[in-house]
This record gives structure tokens, C-alpha cells and sequence, in this order.
């Protein structure tokens, strides 16, 4: 399916949007980012063939605007290369038109019309095949996706993605996270290793995703539609993320780099691991490195689940403790008063309430984590924290 793009803003519109603060900063950093010596391998040369990909449809409008916009206006300063897949009706292609005019510009597509039958006449589940075909919207190598309630707290570096030219998954592995194993498991015929609704965005190659749909057709003779309509059958009995993240696991391992979570250090092996669709004790304590038991820092929460809609106004603390750790101690210090600057931003840590942060590695994972924003990133993320201040407090003197 061919990338549908609305028809561009008047040539004076273009220019009064491109004159705004936060697109200035993206345009800036996106200058200095490719004048710098590329390396093959090297994070910033991989940011070239990425992209997030985010599916919904018009009524998720109010996340869309309140939780992911503004938390990618103050900590996404990389390139923005956004998609926005939706469905193909006369609202979703309202509201497309509506979006691709204001930041962060995305990219459009209408969805193919699956059966319902499918996907169970169900919109989530909906989205969730939608995934597995992303190649159809989506034409870079590696894909991140995202939700709308996905809030970004800390100024994005490709760091935080990408080692080199692995992507970084995080999998959580311990206790069992409702049925998702059992569709793993439908589908790859192989347990589950690792859940992996544990961070955003979730990086793929897009190539892999491929050829793991075809993995499962093969498998079952059948069109990996009809497999998706068996193992999706019920509630809360699989994870596109758990899926995917698996199959990279068994099948190319060596191409990502993992880092696994597990839910509490107080659970004795026996407890956790020993689990149905689980792999057995033996296979973690052969399989699982020191590297991969450290912890990394995320670069957002999966916001509704981890606070909910009913505390909106905490969404402007998760943006103040990030950006006052990006910048904000040294350019708008009356701002960041309040947060302690050698506190642990536990957020960093967290993802829909299972929490790392029990590991006494995490300071100085964070404490890496912002060294390389003040060594690396530093003029790129000031624009953006910036405004943030002056948004908090009106236009700074000072600066």
C-alpha cells in the first residue's frame, strides 16, 4: 500500500509554522546531526532509516494531543520521522488532515480494510495486526513504535534506541503478565522467553517482521491472518511486542541487543521462573549474561497505565524532572528548585508500574544517561528545554 500524504499547507502557512520554536529546534539539530563524520555502524548514522509508527484512529485524539505531542515537543529532538497509520473512513480522514498540519508533522496512511473476522471486530486488536503488516505504511528499515499515551520523559537520544546498529529491547521475564505467553506461544510454537510491553518505542527491522509473519505461515499452513484470528481469540491472551520480541530472540539474536528485567529481586527463582509457557530456571541461568541482568534507562512511560487519566496534572512533573536533568538545572535553575539534582529520576526505570529502580545500578546508568546529553546533545536538547521553561514560568530574562 503506497504512503498517502495530504495535499501541503499554503506556502505562507508552511512558513509560519516552520518559524515556531519547536520545529526550529528539530530543523537545527537535524542540520548539525548529518554533517557529523558517518560511521556505518555508528547510533546517529542508523537514525537515517528510522521512523516511529504509531496506529490509531480519531478517537484517541485527546491522548494523542495531551500525552504524546507535547512530551515529543520537549524531549524528542532527534529527526522527526512520524507515521500515523489510520483507518480508512471519513473521520480518521478528518482528523488526518488535521494532524499533519501541526507538529510533529507526521507522515499519513489509511489502512487496508482487514476482515473483521480476523481481528474479532475489535479496534485494539485491530491495531495489533495492523503492526505485523507494517511495511505496508512504512517504508524506513527500522521501526519504532508508540502509542498515544506514550509520554516521553527525558531528552531522547539514539543512545536510548540503539547500540550501534542493534536495537535495544527491553524484556521483562519472572512472574507471568496475564495470558500473553499463550499466544506467543500459538504462534511461534517455541515458550515465551520475555514480555515485552515494556518500554516505548519499541524498535524493530522492519525485515524481520516480515519474515516473521512468514515464519508463521509456515509453520501452521496457513495465512498468518488466519493463525492471528486463532491466537487472538479471548482476552488479554497475547502481545504483538511479546511476539515479536521473541522471534528476534530465537531467530536473530546477535542483531539487537537485549536487556532483561526481572519483575521483583525478592522472588525466588523457583517462584518466577517455573511458570507455564515459561522457559525452565536452567535456560535463563544459561542464556541470560551479566550484560544483558544490567538495567538501561527508558526514555518514556506508557502514561494511562502507569498514572491513569484521572491525575493529568502529573504530567507536567514527568516533564519537569526531565527536563530539568536535560539542561534545566543550568539554564532555568528557579524552575528546577524543587526537583534534586543527584536524586534518581525513577522514571527512567519504571514502565507501567513494574520498577527497576531496586537495582543499585540505576544511578549511575542515569548518571551516564545525562552525561551524554551535556557531552553529545547538549546545544541540540537547549531549545527545547528552554521552552519548557519559558512555558512553566513566561519568557525568561536571564537567557
Amino acid at each position: 500500500m503506497a504512503l498517502r500524504r495530504n495535499v501541503p499547507l499554503p506556502v505562507v502557512a508552511l512558513t509560519l509554522l516552520f518559524v515556531s520554536s519547536c520545529y526550529l529546534a528539530h530543523v537545527m539539530f537535524t542540520v548539525a546531526l548529518w554533517t557529523q563524520t558517518s560511521n556505518p555502524n555508528s547510533t546517529v548514522d542508523i537514525l537515517k532509516d528510522f521512523g516511529l509508527y504509531l496506529r490509531m484512529y480519531h478517537g484517541k485524539r485527546e491522548e494523542y494531543f495531551t500525552m504524546l505531542v507535547p512530551s515529543m515537543k520537549y524531549f524528542w529532538f532527534l529527526p522527526v520521522n512520524l507515521t500515523v497509520v489510520l483507518d480508512d473512513t471519513p473521520e480518521d480522514r478528518k482528523f488526518g488532515e488535521e494532524i499533519s498540519a501541526k507538529f510533529p508533522f507526521p507522515t499519513i496512511c489509511y489502512d487496508r480494510k482487514f476482515d473483521p473476522k480476523f481481528y474479532h471486530n475489535d479496534g485494539y486488536k485491530l491495531q495489533q495486526l495492523s503492526m505485523f503488516y507494517v511495511e505496508e505504511c512504512f517504508n524506513k528499515k527500522y521501526v519504532g513504535f508508540v502509542d498515544t499515551d506514550t509520554l516521553f520523559i527525558t531528552s531522547t537520544t539514539p543512545e536510548l534506541m540503539f547500540n550501534g546498529s542493534k536495537p535495544i529491547i527491553i524484556g521483562r521475564y519472572g512472574k507471568t503478565r496475564y495470558g500473553w505467553w499463550k499466544g506467543t506461544q500459538k504462534a511461534l510454537g517455541k515458550k515465551e522467553v520475555f514480555t515485552c510491553m515494556t518500554y516505548f518505542p519499541v524498535v524493530m527491522k522492519v525485515e524481520h517482521i516480515i519474515e516473521l509473519r512468514q515464519y508463521v505461515a509456515k509453520l501452521h499452513q496457513t495465512d498468518f491472518v488466519n493463525v492471528f484470528q486463532n491466537f487472538s481469540s479471548g482476552w488479554h491472551v497475547f502481545s504483538q511486542f511479546g511476539i515479536m520480541c521473541n522471534y528476534v530472540w530465537y531467530y536473530h539474536r546477535d542483531e539487537y541487543q537485549f536487556h532483561a528485567q526481572i519483575r521483583s529481586p525478592k522472588e525466588p527463582w523457583n517462584n518466577v521462573l517455573n511458570a507455564p509457557g515459561r522457559q525452565p530456571v536452567e535456560y535463563y541461568q544459561a542464556h541470560l549474561t551479566r550484560e544483558m541482568l544490567h538495567p538501561v534507562p527508558r526514555s518514556s512511560v506508557h502514561f494511562r497505565w502507569d498514572v491513569g487519566y484521572r491525575v493529568p496534572h502529573t504530567i507536567e512533573r514527568y516533564f519537569k524532572t526531565g527536563a530539568c536533568f536535560s539542561g534545566g538545572f543550568q539554564w532555568c535553575p528557579q524552575q528546577c528548585k524543587t526537583v534534586h539534582p543527584s536524586s534518581l529520576h525513577r522514571e527512567l526505570f519504571r514502565f507501567e508500574i513494574p520498577d527497576w529502580s531496586w537495582n543499585r545500578h540505576c544511578i549511575d546508568v542515569q548518571r551516564q544517561h545525562y552525561m551524554n546529553i551535556r557531552a553529545n546533545y547538549s546545544e541540540a536538547v537547549k531549545p527545547q528545554i528552554l521552552q519548557w521553561c519559558r512555558d512553566v514560568e513566561g519568557t525568561l530574562s536571564h537567557v
